[in-house]
């Protein structure tokens, strides 16, 4: 699959999230749990996520990966037990769609891995993806929809 790679600005963001350690098997089952987990909290408290969910990879490694899920929200969150709100600082990022299953989504990671080093862009920060239709949309796996992003400078 063929990559375009665009430079986007993005403002302040504020989320809510939780952060895990996991091994990559357990990263479907994971995400599964946790953006149930996190939207549950919101709505107790009467908040609507402003955009859909998310996932950002601070490690990811072959026997590991330190990720964190959540939605973004209209104001700052105070958590609760694992779930935590914070503010995205706003950043300039390398950002591409990856159209099907999750199964090949490294191929959009790698894509802007390699549209770094070409334009000699540093990555400043972990990456991120944002799920603009997945499993919970009722589509099928070739017809989901993420946006893929890499802080850089």
């Amino acid at each position: 699959m063929a990559y375009e790679i665009e430079v986007k600005e993005l403002p302040v963001r504020r989320v809510a999230t939780i952060r895990v350690q996991i091994t990559p098997d357990q990263m479907g089952a994971t995400f599964m749990e946790l953006l149930p987990e996190v939207h549950a909290f919101l709505q107790g408290r009467g908040v609507e996520p402003t955009g859909p969910g998310f996932g950002i990879f601070h490690s990811y490694e072959s026997d590991s990966v330190d990720m964190e899920a959540g939605f973004p929200t209209p104001e700052p969150m105070t958590g609760e037990g694992r779930i935590v709100g914070r503010t995205l600082d706003a950043a300039t990022f390398a950002v591409t769609w990856h159209n099907g299953s999750y199964q090949t989504i490294g191929e959009a990671h790698r894509a802007i891995e390699q549209w770094t080093k070409d334009k000699g862009r540093d990555v400043v920060g972990p990456p991120w993806e944002v799920y603009r239709e997945g499993p919970e949309s009722g589509k099928s796996a070739s017809e989901y929809r993420t946006e893929v992003g890499y802080p850089i400078r």
